[in-house]
């Protein structure tokens, strides 16, 4: 966890910097994919939404003093304007920079609260997900894209649902080999890409609708997701069970490995150890890592 702390500090250090994705995972030393799902997944928050509420709670504090003007503060505390520091006050707290400031000091505790990190997401110790390394060659894939908003992994059946719909338009399949890949698109709303996607030949090309995504030959880290019964006969929950697996690989597994991520995307390979009909059996998260000497 240490690569997080230092990031954490760097936030703290250069709030009234401009500072993206790239240049705060820089800080930790991991690329930005991989860092925005570390964080997201050990302290609940995106990237730069903590970063937007660590210069509020900040520009809070100065307000509470009383002493500068707005525009100073909002400058102080890493804003471009006294207009978007205005927007995101009031998004987050419900009011105006302005009214805060003339609230009495009782009142003002209460919105301070909306200040406050959320805590770091529960994250339990699943023992029995321990991985295997192996080197996976270069594949091709064709499939649908959608973009979803933060946390909104119960919509991801649906997208499924599509590609299966079309199963058939898809060339050159190889069978028992599905995919879901998905990409953190970092911005203040947490929203992310998700590609679900079967195995092509490498010449394939996609039909109309559907995109076509080249994987490079990488070194992974594999853990088994036993898919888990559901206790009244119906389908299980993947939507809640895989972020629960991506819980503890990225917060419990990777800080505590000594593995270094790599460029490049983690994903869930749904092969023939997996029944889409039922949707039970095991489905294989594959997290790139460097190669260990």
């Amino acid at each position: 966890m240490d690569r997080l702390h230092r990031a954490l500090d760097f936030i703290d250090r250069h709030l009234s910097e401009p500072l993206d994705l790239e240049r705060i995972a820089g800080a930790a030393a991991i690329s930005p994919h991989h860092f925005s799902r570390l964080f997201r997944r050990v302290m609940g928050d995106t990237v730069m939404g903590h970063l937007r509420r660590r210069r509020l709670r900040r520009a809070a504090q100065l307000m509470r003093d009383g002493k500068d003007r707005l525009l100073d503060i909002a400058l102080d505390v890493g804003f471009d304007s006294q207009e978007a520091f205005h927007r995101a006050f009031k998004r987050t707290c419900g009011i105006t920079p302005g009214a805060y400031r003339r609230l009495a000091p009782d009142v003002r505790a209460a919105i301070d609260l909306l200040l406050v990190m959320p805590l770091p997401k529960e994250i339990t110790a699943m023992t029995e997900l321990t991985p295997r390394f192996t080197d996976k060659e270069a594949f091709t894939l064709i499939g649908l894209t959608q973009r979803f908003a933060q946390g909104r992994t119960e919509d991801i059946p649906a997208l499924w649902e599509g590609l299966m719909a079309r199963f058939e338009e898809i060339p050159n399949q190889i069978p028992g080999r599905a995919y879901g890949f998905g990409s953190m698109i970092e911005d203040d709303e947490g929203a992310f890409d998700y590609m679900a996607a079967v195995e092509v030949e490498a010449d394939s090309q996609p039909p109309e609708g559907m995109v076509r995504r080249q994987v490079p030959a990488l070194h992974y880290a594999v853990f088994t997701h036993k898919v888990i019964p559901d206790e009244k006969g119906g389908e299980p929950d993947l939507s809640t069970q895989l972020p629960r697996s991506m819980n503890h690989i990225f917060g419990v597994w990777l800080p505590a490995s000594g593995r270094e991520l790599a460029a490049g995307f983690d994903f869930e390979l749904y092969g023939e150890r997996f029944d889409p009909a039922t949707k039970t059996g095991e489905i294989d998260i594959y997290v790139p890592v460097l190669r260990q000497a």
